[in-house]
């Protein structure tokens, strides 16, 4: 009796191992008949991507790079003149600046 339970569960497990391998082989098949005509290959074809090379779109590349620069150099004249003006700014602010312009104004409304 033992060795008849022995018997069934070794051939429930061999079916099940035996299920197991037809479902890997079953996955593996589809995965590669769905991977395979993804996989071709064209021509392998040199372009360069600098406009300068290629010619192609050049004049468009002189003028993005001509508006970078004189975006560049007018962003620096600004800060320069904003930063001249805010150093006067800062030097009619002072306390002697102040004293000089009151007593200016003071000499002024006496005459």
């Amino acid at each position: 009796m033992g060795s008849k339970k022995k018997k069934r569960t070794k051939m429930k497990h061999n079916f099940v191992m035996l299920m197991l391998m037809l479902m890997c082989i079953g996955i593996s098949l589809w995965a590669y008949s769905q991977i395979v005509p993804l996989a071709g290959a064209n021509d392998l074809t040199h372009r360069y991507k600098n406009p300068s090379f290629s010619g192609i779109g050049t004049s468009a590349h002189y003028l993005t790079i001509e508006n970078q620069e004189r975006t560049r150099s007018d962003a620096i004249r600004e800060k320069r003149v904003s930063d001249e003006d805010k150093r006067q700014a800062a030097l009619k602010n002072t306390n002697y600046a102040k004293f000089l312009k009151n007593l200016e104004s003071r000499i002024y409304a006496r005459f």
